[in-house]
């Protein structure tokens, strides 16, 4: 993936997500092609996809496919925020990495962020939290989140986001950091959320070649 902005990508697809029992997921989709990295964004509650367009573009110009969820129970979906939006969210990672062969990480926004950790997903190449809500005390043994490289991006006033930060980064082994963007910044925040979030999933994005790559192809 290169550095530098392609081109604008091309309007999204509407796809739906079936959760089973009459209940469905709506999402946008920027497909970058059969190699691409998948981003799965997720707005926070009472909000809808819109609310995260202004990732999905940049994302999508750095070459990832980008899946923009309308959560249960907001936009087009229906079902349950509370209920099922750890099922919807492992079906967005199952949409966009159907043979777990590619990679698919997420960005999710406020009490999102605690259903993504309780979500089903089998593998993560990386994770965005922004200020997260409510995270789990312990995670399970075996949790995909435990080994996921996570950033978090916490306004340092919102103590209660700051909190739900520390407590989940003690429980990830793997690398994690922390950074501090203030709502007071309102005009600068969305793009300093954005350089944050594509460099650190661009940098993901990389590892994961670098490691699959055979050992003769890395010199």
């Amino acid at each position: 993936m290169s550095a530098g902005l392609a081109p604008a990508p091309g309007p999204a697809s509407v796809v739906e997500l079936d959760l089973g029992s009459s209940r469905s997921c709506f999402a946008e989709y920027h497909w970058a092609g059969t190699d691409a990295v998948a981003v799965v964004l997720l707005h926070d509650e009472g909000a809808d996809l819109d609310s995260v367009r202004d990732l999905a573009i940049p994302l999508a110009q750095q070459g990832f496919s980008v899946l923009s969820l309308d959560l249960p129970g907001h936009g087009l979906s229906s079902g349950d925020f509370e209920d099922d939006a750890p099922l919807a969210i492992a079906a967005a990672a199952l949409f966009a990495d159907p043979h777990d062969t590619r990679g698919v990480a997420f960005i999710a926004v406020g009490a999102t962020s605690a259903h993504l950790v309780n979500s089903p997903v089998r593998n993560c190449l990386g994770m965005v939290l922004v200020d997260p809500r409510a995270v789990p005390h312990n995670l399970p043994v075996g949790s995909v989140w435990r080994s996921t490289p996570s950033l978090f991006i916490v306004d340092p006033s919102d103590t209660e986001a700051d909190a739900a930060t520390e407590l989940l980064a003690g429980q990830v082994r793997a690398w994690n950091v922390r950074c501090f963007v203030h709502r007071q910044a309102a005009s600068s925040r969305p793009q300093h959320i954005r350089a944050l979030s594509t460099k650190f999933l661009l940098e993901q994005s990389a590892y994961r070649v670098s490691r699959d790559r055979p050992v003769k192809d890395r010199a």
